[in-house]
């Protein structure tokens, strides 16, 4: 399967990702709104949903437009809550539609050599468009919705959620420092879901593929649950 499709199948994921989650909740819980630290379901959609209609408007945009600094990316959140706090649940789904349309849109007629090359999209600062899309897209709306569902006592939903995820996207393309990402991705998701032995192989195997992430995992909050046991430190050994 050539990487454009791959990257349309995986931004139309994200959109039933969300179809899933709301399909668990009631009519009270799609209405309920949270505050800006504390973001309810709907929210947190409304958040999904809105950088979605970021990328789908950077990609129907110049190329050559400069990267933005988003700088604090707390206050660019609450100005996004703020944006959305007064919308129906049905115009936050509509948006999330519209922008997955556009995106895959524009996906169509993007070549392998665009996908793959930093310098094609000078606002991807530098990165190259599928990490871009694969990461600010589809890993931002798994890790929402994963934070979601552990919010909601349903752990167990957001490790397979996530076993979804790393499968689709260590697909997408065969370079170990992504795949590493991805397998620490997992391995986070056991780790918040208490199921501590679970997590130690993906951990390693995330190493393995990136041993830059070591230094991250000694100090990462996900982590918390694996950092004091002996399988977790024979790994720096």
């Amino acid at each position: 399967m050539a990487l454009n499709t791959r990257l349309q199948v995986i931004t139309r994921r994200a959109e039933e990702e969300c179809l899933w989650l709301a399909a668990l909740l009631s009519d009270e819980e799609k209405t309920q709104k949270g505050t800006a630290r504390q973001w309810s379901a709907r929210d947190t959609i409304a958040h999904i949903a809105h950088w979605y209609g970021v990328m789908a408007a950077d990609l129907a945009g110049p190329r050559d437009r400069p990267a933005v600094d988003y700088g604090d990316f707390t206050k660019i959140n609450d100005q996004i809550f703020h944006e959305h706090e007064s919308q129906e649940w049905s115009e936050i789904m509509a948006l999330l539609n519209h922008s997955i349309d556009s995106i895959v849109g524009s996906l169509e007629h993007l070549s392998t050599k665009e996908l793959m090359d930093p310098e094609a999209f000078k606002w991807t600062n530098g990165q190259p468009l599928w990490r871009w899309l694969a990461g600010i897209g589809y890993n931002h709306t798994t890790g929402h919705l994963g934070e979601l569902y552990r919010s909601r006592g349903q752990a167990e939903h957001c490790v397979h959620l996530m076993k979804r995820s790393m499968h689709l996207l260590n697909d997408l393309i065969d370079e170990p420092t992504w795949h590493a990402v991805n397998n620490y991705n997992i391995a986070c998701a056991y780790s918040l879901s208490g199921q501590v032995e679970k997590a130690l192989p993906f951990l390693k195997t995330a190493f393995r593929e990136d041993p830059k992430l070591k230094d991250w995992a000694k100090q990462d909050p996900d982590l918390v649950s694996l950092q004091k046991l002996d399988g977790f430190k024979s790994l720096y050994t």
